[in-house]
């Protein structure tokens, strides 16, 4: 029947590699090509759909007839994803191996693991799979029919003509396969065998290997796999693994292979086969912690989603399935607690190791689900490439590298592979590791160690320790070597605090030359105990002391550079020669950063250890007086001293220890010694005159003055002075005492002064100065004074005030000048006395005590406890631990007092915190902190590192206000706040708050903090003094009143961690008894923080980490604990803004430009990023010193900032370092002087608000400098998503998101636009409207189909400064079922799907029409009577879709006799598309949103009605050939009493 067709729906294409190997393309085409090279699989050709390419490589295995696939790779979207041999569960993205499952390009491409096989798939439909053995499967989505080429065909539904070359030419099976060869450089001679020249099986060999227990086993009707056959016949299979048997000597494992073949497809096609796998036959060993699972899960739960097997449209799968509490990591199974690490897209092991980017930027590990990167690169040498899949360094061609630790055999890489011979490194060289097993010789460069701060060593190797001892200690000095002896010691001392220490005294000792580098003593050094001013040198030159700087500097002939800042800061700086030739804190020198910590004895010990070991062990003190006498001091220094008083010996001096005092009385007893008695001394003068002093040195004067000859000085010895004054008598001396002539001076000019003895000396002061009076003589009195003035520069002269010292808090001390600290000792100190001068003498003593409180320790016991400074702390989401140590949470996000001073006369100060969701509603964290003290308002506000609002004004730290009583620095990542009365905050800018307050202030404050009484169970105390047990009662309570648009928690509510363990396992670093925080255990509670962050990580995910253990390592330093470095072991990654780097425990101290401003030399180390040498820290940024800004009134500004001054009377520019240019100016008549944004200055006078229109669920506030409207708390539903509301109808739809929540995240509705940046959305009752349809405002819109729903999808984005990506779609389900009650009436069935991503809405209606016009349908309310033969006209229509883009499909109709779709009895009318028999006529199906067709009226066994029911599906028009096309039919002759003749489609 040449003349009859019909029309089939056309599946997804398939085509399948196997075996040896056997190819069966999309058409159904089998052929056999058994080449060694690269082939197209498939490709996309000659047409607008999205373009692919899939090939396959093929090696040999044993026999060199047959070949096997060893590689696919699939080109897609620019990427390049390699499936290889022996590579189960990954696969190469870009020549590297990555772990499955994983996404590329936004997720058009996904790659992961199904069965035993690897799978690519696209978002196109494009899916290639690979079992990492031999088995491929290539499909094509419809729309790829006829637009398809390689060793799979064509897809045009006509198997005679898939041999086309790529020119088009249809070819025999051999050719064709040799002309889809992809030529590669590696692959020579690599071309197959053909036909005969293969091998052939012999009739004996195709009967053996026929047999039911080998390859006919896949065709025997009761065997395993019968119940596919009529889906799949077996056929084709038995005959490819008969020929594979014969080509390998009928080997097992190529029957394996064979049936595994065809039990995949048949699983493919949904058919489950019972296990055929037996011991015998093809067992399956699988890994451990894995079974064998013939009807495995086609998505296998895994460690990136554990949730994988809910939706999967994937059919089983045979497998090895983990077992119960195990998923998948790669190719193997863990417990989940083992899981990896997902980073940047992509899944990596626990315990890998792994180099990422083109220029192998970083090496990053995975531990615990946690990635730590570092920096990373290349050598000189070295290239970074890809080599076997992994991304390394490898070294170039030509160059040359050692092999061993001692650098003896030189190794070079040449073309030829490795030349190596017995070379060493230079004398100018040291052997240093490159890689694991490479080294190289490098030259040696200057060494440096530094002291700084607290003080933190850094050696010359780079190894960082800290040590506080206040002894004297060897910084570093030569030892073992002839080099020139030198040794730099460094004498410690406390300020303040006695936890911490600071360098007092650096000493040099070389040449035999002692010079002391002093504390206090700027452009002075001692030497040999003499003070002497610099520069100078000694030894001839060989040694010269200088200033640098704020430095005072000794360097050497022989290269070795000492510098010390005499306040904190040493560095010393050693030649290259003495390369492993040092000893001291400051190490060895050697390269090796481990072992530095050398005791003088070559121990290498821990850092505790040897600063103990260098800081030699004191002994009991022992101090010998013997003989006439010598004295033998406690540190074994000799001297000798013959006076014959009382002296004192030794006493205890400046230290809370008890207090002694020895004395010692000498006496002459007529010995040998030359210790000449003194006897009273006696001074004469006579003649002209002659003087002859105490110890008889002659001297002669002719002054006519007044003179003192002798008085008391600088003892406790009664006080006397003698004066005598002198005379002319004539001229009967032998001196010429000349007349002295009238004395003038002059003052001329700016001024110039001109002095009685002719000295001209310059002096610009604009003060009254006394020019000349008479001074210490007898003559009448006289006094002239002078008064100076500026004439047109800005000069002026300050009066100096009356000095004030105050001494408050535990104690605070504030010197005459300004200058605070801190000292909590307990003896008598002196506060102030007059030193070295005429003035009346005055002395003022202070005693200080220690002040407890009353606790209790029983139900009817008290105690004193002495009161410490009481630390309150919050931190995490959020988590308060009061003054008194209770710990409670509280989730509000309002402003709330976390502390004030309540009801007592101490200075007043109060601290409010505000908090905001970030992310998940159920949590909240710190956004702003504010102190209330002096009148002032200091803000530290979250994401403004490096400043604080002052008043609602951003000012650069550090900053001092109101004199120094208010002191705003920043400490690492933290910004601190100080007063000059003792209260301390600090806030990360993260999530981290701690408030501090003085001892005084125990039992007087209040807030969230508690009452610092000594008493957790009294903390929850409500402003009106109620104690209250919830701490969200308590929490609620301390609200501050005024923000409308926050909530107070959670409350009962609140979220619950159901499964703790993996969050156990990632805070476990914070218990560790061996971990990085171990030294800090016995100083912070860890157990507190650790259960804080097991609740963050559970509850918010493991980007809460971070911040739980950033928390407790805050509270470890400052309590001045040391920590070890944690965050290599961890995710944790500090990464640093430019010239700025990472420091564990690093101060600020003498690195910031507001230099008169620094206020953080006396503080505890804190982790953070610090300046790199050359660089101060200027606001936020590390500049050039050059480059540094200016200060002005307490405040610090950046070179280039314009500033207004207080009343906008004047506008300032900060040009360079304290250059200042203001001009006067005033605000125009349209203008207030006023802050915003954080900004004083002029601005237009306005209503921001009411410009807002905000509507009655919002309210207007400005945040952070901005004003919006913000939501009421009424008014706060789904946060998550910005209460998103998406409609859609056909080709259009509608947007909308609250205002309110888009302004609470930060994020303005103007700045927000579709994929088209010029559709911008309306404001509509509070909500931001936007709308876009396929007619005239597409706004970027893009159509897409998923395979199961059609999709509008667009995008709502922020401008560039704003990143807001809000993906959106109205999904179309391209599936329905519908049915209709012939019988009674027609049923129209609409169908209304609400998807996640988008409500979309069309109606589908069934109607049935009695004319083939189809004009006049059957809607009775009463049964429709039709006869048998007489036809029915059915229409199916999509209504409320763009017809100009879809079209409907009927895919099956059926009738049943009663109205249930799935009851068993029924007539099949549409089947694929296709008429399913004679009777039934299809219209139209696939043309355009309506399809029609018709058939003859029967009953189904006689059942008085029928109920019709179809199944169709939507199809874009713009992506595939949606029309259903005819088949053509052939003739199948049956009995003549057959009902009806049948016909089976080819």
């Amino acid at each position: 029947m040449r003349d009859l067709f019909t029309c089939q729906t056309v599946q997804k294409g398939t085509c399948t590699i196997s075996g040896d190997p056997h190819y069966n393309t999309f058409d159904g085409n089998w052929h056999h090509f058994q080449g060694t090279c690269t082939y197209v699989l498939s490709q996309q050709c000659g047409s607008d759909l999205p373009y692919y390419r899939v090939e396959g490589s093929n090696e040999h295995r044993g026999s060199t007839r047959v070949s096997w696939t060893r590689l696919v790779k699939v080109l897609v979207y620019n990427e390049t994803i390699e499936l290889v041999k022996g590579h189960p569960g990954q696969a190469k993205v870009n020549g590297v191996f990555k772990d499955t499952p994983f996404s590329l390009n936004n997720g058009a491409v996904h790659v992961h693991v199904s069965g035993f096989s690897v799978v690519v798939s696209t978002d196109f439909g494009l899916e290639v799979s690979y079992d990492t053995n031999h088995y491929v499967k290539i499909q094509v989505p419809p729309s790829y029919q006829g637009a398809t080429c390689g060793l799979c065909g064509n897809f045009n539904n006509d198997p005679d003509d898939d041999f086309q070359t790529p020119q088009g030419e249809v070819v025999s099976a051999g050719v064709f396969g040799k002309s889809w060869i992809v030529p590669k450089d590696d692959e020579f001679e690599c071309d197959g065998c053909e036909g005969s020249d293969c091998g052939e099986c012999t009739e004996e060999e195709r009967a053996v290997f026929s047999q039911v227990n080998r390859c006919g086993i896949l065709q025997d009707t009761t065997g395993p796999f019968a119940s596919c056959h009529q889906e799949l016949s077996p056929q084709r299979f038995v005959e490819n693994c008969v020929f594979d048997m014969c080509l390998d000597g009928g080997q097992q494992h190529i029957l394996c292979q064979a049936l595994t073949s065809y039990s995949t497809q048949c699983q493919d096609k949904g058919i489950e086969l019972p296990n055929w796998r037996r011991p015998d036959l093809c067992e399956i060993v699988c890994p451990d912690n894995s079974h064998f699972d013939s009807q495995g899960a086609g998505c296998p739960v895994t460690c990136v989603n554990h949730d994988s097997r809910h939706d999967c449209a994937l059919p089983s799968r045979e497998s090895c399935s983990c077992d119960e509490g195990f998923v998948l990591s790669g190719a193997k199974c863990v417990p989940p607690q083992e899981c990896g690490c997902n980073h940047e897209g992509y899944y990596y092991h626990s315990g890998q190791t792994v180099i990422l980017d083109q220029d192998c930027g970083r090496v990053c590990y995975c531990s615990s689900g946690n990635m730590t990167c570092q920096s990373h690169g290349c050598g000189p040498h070295q290239v970074c490439k890809v080599n076997d899949g992994e991304r390394g360094e490898h070294i170039l061609q030509g160059v040359s590298f050692w092999t061993d630790s001692t650098c003896t055999q030189k190794c070079t890489c040449t073309t030829s592979g490795l030349s190596c011979l017995r070379e060493s490194c230079a004398s100018s060289q040291v052997c240093v590791p490159v890689d694991e097993d490479l080294f190289t010789c490098q030259t040696v460069q200057k060494g440096t160690c530094t002291i700084s701060g607290d003080p933190h060593y850094n050696t010359f190797d780079g190894n960082w320790h800290h040590f506080q001892g206040t002894c004297t200690y060897v910084l570093s000095q030569q030892c073992g070597s002839d080099l020139p002896y030198y040794r730099v010691e460094g004498s410690n001392e406390h300020r303040g605090s006695t936890r911490v220490s600071w360098t007092r005294l650096v000493k040099v000792l070389v040449y035999n030359e002692t010079i002391e580098l002093v504390k206090g003593h700027p452009g002075q050094a001692k030497v040999n105990g003499v003070f002497k001013d610099t520069p100078f040198s000694l030894n001839n030159g060989a040694v010269h002391v200088h200033v640098s700087g704020f430095s005072v500097v000794v360097s050497t002939d022989f290269g070795l550079e000492v510098s010390y800042d005499t306040n904190h800061y040493v560095k010393i700086q050693v030649p290259p020669s003495y390369q492993g030739a040092t000893c001291g804190l400051c190490g060895n020198f050697n390269n090796d950063p481990d072992d530095d910590f050398q005791t003088p004895q070559g121990e290498v010990v821990s850092a505790g250890v040897f600063d103990l070991f260098t800081c030699q062990t004191v002994q009991k003190g022992t101090c010998t007086i013997s003989g006439d006498p010598h004295y033998n001091t406690f540190d074994g220094n000799w001297h000798h001293f013959q006076g014959t008083c009382t002296y004192v010996l030794s006493q205890q001096c400046g230290s809370d220890l008890p207090y002694y005092r020895v004395e010692g009385s000498n006496e002459h007893r007529g010995n040998l010694f030359t210790c000449q008695t003194v006897q009273k001394g006696t001074c004469t003068i006579s003649g002209d005159p002659h003087y002859n002093t105490f110890d008889g040195n002659w001297h002669h004067f002719q002054g006519t003055c007044t003179y003192v000859l002798s008085q008391q000085c600088g003892s406790d010895l009664p006080y006397y002075r003698v004066e005598g004054s002198n005379e002319h008598r004539g001229s009967a001396h032998l001196f010429t005492c000349q007349t002295v002539q009238k004395g003038t001076c002059t003052i001329s000019g700016d001024p110039h002064y001109n002095t009685f003895d002719g000295n001209w000396h310059h002096f610009q002061g604009t003060c009254t100065y006394v020019l000349s009076q008479q001074c210490g003589s007898d003559l009448p009195y006289y006094r002239v004074e002078g008064s100076n003035e500026h004439r047109g520069n800005l000069f002026t002269c300050q009066t100096v005030q009356k000095g004030t010292c105050t001494i408050s808090g535990d104690p605070h001390y504030n010197t005459f000048d300004g200058n605070w600290h801190h000292f909590q000792g307990t003896c008598t100190y002196v506060l102030s006395q007059q030193c070295g001068s005429d003035l009346p003498y005055y002395r003022v003593e202070g005693s200080n005590e220690h002040r407890g409180i009353c606790v209790p320790v029983d139900e009817d016991l008290f105690t004193c406890q002495t009161v410490q400074k009481g630390t309150c702390t919050i931190s995490g989401d959020p988590h308060y631990n009061t003054f008194d140590g209770n710990w409670h949470h509280f989730q509000g996000t309002c402003t709330y007092v976390l502390s004030q001073q309540c009801g007592s006369d101490l200075p007043y100060y109060r601290v409010e915190g505000s908090n905001e969701h970030r992310g998940s509603t159920h949590v909240s964290w710190t956004r702003q902190v504010k102190v209330l003290v002096y009148n002032e308002t200091i803000e530290l506000v979250k994401g403004h590192p490096g400043q604080a609002k002052v008043n609602g004004i951003w000012m650069n730290l550090p900053v001092q206000v109101l004199g120094r009583a208010l002191r705003i620095y920043t400490s690492g990542h933290q910004t601190v706040f100080e007063t000059d009365f003792g209260v301390h905050v600090s806030y990360d800018g993260v999530s981290r708050v701690s408030v501090s307050v003085p001892s005084n202030y125990s039992g007087k404050t209040c807030g969230l903090c508690g009452n610092f009484n000594g008493n957790p169970d009294d903390d929850f105390q409500t402003p009106s003094g109620q104690n209250v047990m919830s701490p969200s009662d308590f929490g609620t309570s301390w609200k501050v009143p005024g923000d409308n648009s926050c909530g107070d928690g959670c409350g009962s509510s609140c979220p619950r961690c159901l499964d703790d363990r993996v969050a156990r396992a990632q805070c476990e670093i914070i218990n560790a008894a061996m971990g990085p925080f171990s030294l800090c255990h016995q100083h912070v509670d860890p157990r507190s923080y650790f259960n804080d962050c097991v609740f963050d990580v559970c509850i918010g995910g493991s980007e809460m980490l971070c911040f739980a253990i950033q928390a407790y390592v805050s509270f470890c330093q400052s309590a001045n604990v040391r920590i070890n470095p944690w965050r290599h072991n961890t995710s944790c990654h500090m990464v640093c803004p430019a010239h700025s780097h990472y420091e564990l425990c690093g101060a600020d101290c003498g690195r910031t430009c507001a230099s008169t401003t620094d206020v953080t030399c006396d503080r505890v180390c804190s982790e953070g990023c610090f300046c790199d040498e050359g660089f101060m820290r200027s606001g936020t940024k590390c500049v050039p010193e050059e480059k540094c800004g200016c200060q002005h009134d307490g405040f610090y500004y950046n070179a280039g900032e314009l500033f207004w001054t207080e009343g906008c009377s004047q506008r300032c520019e900060c040009t360079a370092p304290n250059s200042l240019n203001c001009m006067n100016t005033t605000c125009s008549p349209h203008q207030e002087c006023t802050i915003r944004d954080g900004q004083l200055g002029c601005f237009e006078t306005i209503d921001p608000c009411g410009e807002l229109k905000c509507t009655d669920n919002e309210w207007c506030k400005q945040k952070e400098g901005i004003y919006g409207c913000f939501c009421k708390e009424n008014a706060i539903h789904d946060l998550d998503n910005f209460d998103a509301s998406i409609t859609c109808a056909g080709s259009a739809g509608t947007a909308s998101l609250s205002r309110c929540q888009l302004t609470e995240a930060g994020f303005h509705p103007s700045g927000l636009h579709l994929r088209d940046n010029s559709c911008r959305g309306s404001l509509k009752n509070g909500r931001l409207v936007f709308n876009f349809n396929n007619e005239d405002q597409l706004c970027g819109t893009v159509l897409k189909s998923n395979g199961t729903h059609f999709l509008y999808e667009n995008v709502i984005l922020g401008e560039d400064s704003i990143k807001l990506t809000l993906l959106f779609s109205c999904a179309f389900p391209l599936t329905s079922a519908l049915s209709m009650n012939v019988a009674i009436n027609p049923v129209e069935s609409a169908i209304k799907k609400v998807l996640p991503t988008g409500r979309g809405h069309y109606r589908m209606r069934l109607t049935p029409y009695r004319d083939a016009g189809f004009q006049h349908p059957l809607n009775n309310s009463t049964d429709i009577e039709l006869r048998q033969d007489e036809h029915l006209f059915i229409e199916v229509q999509a209504e409320g879709v763009d017809d100009r883009q879809t079209s409907t499909v009927m895919d099956t109709c059926w009738a049943t006799p009663v109205n249930d779709a799935r009851y068993p009895l029924r007539q099949d009318l549409i089947s694929q598309g296709c008429p399913a028999e004679e009777s039934v006529k299809i219209i139209q199906n696939g043309n355009s949103t309506v399809a029609r067709f018709s058939f003859e009226a029967f009953s189904i066994n006689d059942f008085p009605s029928i109920f019709l029911h179809c199944n169709i599906h939507l199809c874009l028009l713009d992506f595939n050939n949606c029309a259903v096309l005819p088949l053509k039919f052939i003739s199948v002759l049956f009995e003549p009493d057959e009902a009806r003749s049948r016909q089976e489609s080819t």
